[in-house]
């Protein structure tokens, strides 16, 4: 973050006024980020993560159906616990899928303000958030599988 801000500060005769501001410094962070992640990714020797893709039948159903975990989700103790897991599945997500996600549904920002942001089309934005999305349900699954069920 300080290094978007600082590269905000220093880059300020650059905005033109033509998008929100917003919409530049978004596009500022977005980049300080996948430069630290390209960075660390160098330092730890390793080649890119690969895409989580959803699995789908030709017929374009999906292959697993979704599980209502709602009824479990009321044990404060499973509750942390699956923060924990949440959390550690979003770290796992590639971040070019991580970035379009948080914007999206943490940040709350549209898709047209996400790709107008990361100046990417509004198509590969709405795949990369839904792909995030089944990436994560897929971890979450796993784990409440494995999780006891509650007494």
């Amino acid at each position: 973050m300080q290094d978007a801000l600082w590269a905000a500060t220093r880059k300020i005769d650059t905005f033109l006024g033509t998008a929100a501001f917003g919409s530049w410094i978004y596009r500022i962070t977005a980049n300080a980020a996948c430069q630290k992640a390209a960075e660390a990714a160098g330092r730890a020797g390793r080649g890119g993560v690969g895409r989580p893709r959803p699995l789908v039948r030709r017929a374009g159903q999906h292959v697993q159906p979704g599980v209502d975990w709602s009824p479990r989700l009321k044990d404060p103790a499973l509750q942390a616990e699956l923060r924990t897991v949440l959390s550690a599945a979003i770290e796992a997500l590639p971040e070019e899928y991580r970035a379009v996600l948080l914007l999206h549904d943490v940040e709350g920002l549209s898709s047209p303000e996400i790709s107008e942001a990361l100046q990417i089309k509004l198509g590969t934005i709405k795949s990369r958030v839904h792909r995030a999305r089944l990436f994560l349900r897929s971890r979450l699954a796993n784990y409440m599988k494995s999780a006891p069920e509650p007494r």
